[in-house]
């Protein structure tokens, strides 16, 4: 036999082959994804906006189906498929993708009530306001958020190395995303935790998709400045510039210099109310989030950051700003200074603005 007929014989046998194996390939593709186990008589939620594609990436993240590009040609096999509906559904049973996508065209939510979380808050305060929704107790979501272990295993959460010693000394501060959740009555504490990291981890992951190549300690530290950035900037635009700020401190060792750690110390150390305005003896205050006393970052976030602040600190400004003062208190925005002989000068020019 010629060397051209033992090729052409080749390529007949691979086609026949793979024109074989295709109902298989098909069928494993099908197949219910590995983690549907521990998902069935669990609620699935579908935020307001998701569209079909972003569901199908969530479906692949969380192992609920075994390939994203069989949902993708299953998907365009459905003539017209109608828009997703928010809110929570029952994970009914073992479904094979074709019909993860044939429920979520005819199931109907559950009656669902519109909850949302503010931007910034702590888990102490994200507590409080859900205990006034009627959800759940303050203590019970308060007691959940400090299961670390159990969460950052369950969703890979960047926690710095001497976590798994000591993972009694972090709670899950940082990683509760805020946002306007649709929830139905009688919901738990645990899936509130459960949905609120899983919406965390589906907006870094839009911010930085390749976040699980990034060191732990390096993305802890990125969280810990965001909850930073989140409580200092009121005007979205200057976010980035503000995390240029205390990055360009960071490098240099300067103390951060936060008043928003101040803020932090005298309400959740201290549980005193909200301060109308910091005083110089609070600056005194010895903690270890008290950048006006120690140097670097605080030991854990302060809040619970939103995708503008998170965003910030992945995208910085390029600046060589060490300083800022408000200049337009309305408008929330800064006046941002490379010298302190100009932020004093900014400084002393919005306090005589302020009694004028």
């Amino acid at each position: 036999m010629s060397k051209t007929k033992k090729i052409l014989v080749l390529v007949i046998l691979a086609f026949v082959l793979a024109a074989a194996s295709l109902p298989t390939m098909i069928k494993l593709a099908d197949e219910p994804g590995l983690a549907q186990s521990d998902r069935i008589g669990q609620d699935f939620e579908i935020r307001e906006g998701d569209t079909w594609q972003q569901l199908g990436l969530r479906l692949k993240s969380e192992k609920l189906i075994r390939s994203l590009l069989w949902y993708k040609i299953r998907l365009r096999l459905r003539k017209d498929p109608i828009t997703l509906k928010a809110g929570s559904y029952p994970w009914p049973r073992f479904m094979t993708t074709k019909e993860i996508i044939n429920y979520f065209q005819v199931a109907q939510p559950e009656q669902t009530y519109p909850v949302t979380i503010p931007e910034g808050l702590t888990r102490r305060e994200i507590a409080l306001l859900l205990e006034t929704k009627g959800l759940f107790s303050a203590r019970e979501f308060f007691n959940e958020t400090g299961k670390t272990a159990q969460y950052a295993e369950k969703f890979e959460l960047p926690f710095p190395a001497v976590f798994s010693a000591n993972p009694d000394q972090f709670t899950l501060e940082g990683y509760l995303f805020p946002d306007t959740y649709f929830l139905p009555k009688n919901y738990s504490a645990e899936k509130m935790v459960t949905l609120m990291l899983q919406n965390f981890i589906d907006h870094l992951t839009d911010i930085a998709p390749d976040w699980r190549n990034f060191p732990p300690e390096e993305l802890y530290q990125t969280l810990i400045l965001s909850s930073i950035v989140q409580k200092e900037y009121r005007a979205k635009e200057e976010a980035p510039i503000i995390a240029s700020v205390f990055q360009n401190r960071l490098n240099l060792n300067m103390r951060l210099e936060s008043c928003a750690t101040i803020v932090y110390v005298l309400t959740e150390e201290i549980g005193r109310p909200h301060p109308n305005r910091i005083l110089f003896k609070d600056l005194e205050e010895a903690s270890p989030y008290n950048t006006y006393l120690n140097q670097g970052l605080p030991p854990h976030p302060i809040a619970n950051v939103g995708a503008i602040a998170l965003n910030a600190v992945f995208r910085q400004a390029e600046t060589d700003y060490l300083f800022f003062v408000v200049k337009d208190a309305a408008k929330g925005t800064h006046k941002f200074s490379s010298s302190f002989s100009d932020h004093e000068a900014a400084r002393t020019n919005y306090i005589n603005s302020y009694f004028h």
